[in-house]
């Protein structure tokens, strides 16, 4: 068996494969999971094949990490319920990104993301996480890192699992 003066380089490039390999596929966190541990304990049983092993299961484990960021908390926007959604009365957060101006047929549109913190439905606050991309109309002065709250309509984004929203 050969050895290297720089053996974390190729683990290091193996574990970048991993994450454009997670980006691409689209196998969810807990199998990349299973197949990193698989490939690391077969490297430590079998000694001839131990380099090639050890080496996919770093790029299995770059998935996993990958992968394993687009895990969302419970509290998360996401999961609010479809009933709920038509019950919303307000949405309290700070925005947390510039804040563009767009000219629309309905005239001009403030558009910004949101961190939420919280959420009002039926009289009641609860506790939520997660960013919203908002279109507003109205004619207030805002930016950059305001705390608000806004009323209006919540509609689900068409989006991909790697977008943000």
């Amino acid at each position: 068996m050969r050895h290297t003066h720089r053996p974390c380089f190729y683990l290091s490039v193996a574990f970048g494969i991993g994450i454009g390999c997670g980006h691409q596929a689209f196998l969810g966190w807990y199998s990349w999971g299973i197949l990193s541990g698989m490939f690391i304990i077969l490297s430590v049983l079998n000694k001839r094949l131990a380099t090639f092993l050890l080496h996919v299961g770093m790029v299995s484990l770059g998935a996993f990490y990958l992968q394993s960021t687009y895990i969302m908390p419970s509290d998360h926007i996401a999961f609010l319920p479809y009933q709920l959604q038509k019950d919303l009365q307000m949405l309290e957060g700070v925005i947390d990104s510039d804040i563009q101006i767009k000219t629309t047929q309905y005239g001009l549109k403030k558009e910004f993301e949101l961190e939420l913190s919280r959420i009002k439905y039926k009289g009641s606050w609860q506790f939520v996480t997660g960013r919203i991309l908002v279109n507003s109309f109205q004619d207030a002065l805002i930016s950059y890192g305001d705390q608000i709250q806004l009323e209006g309509r919540l509609f689900k984004a068409k989006s991909n699992p790697t977008d943000k929203f």
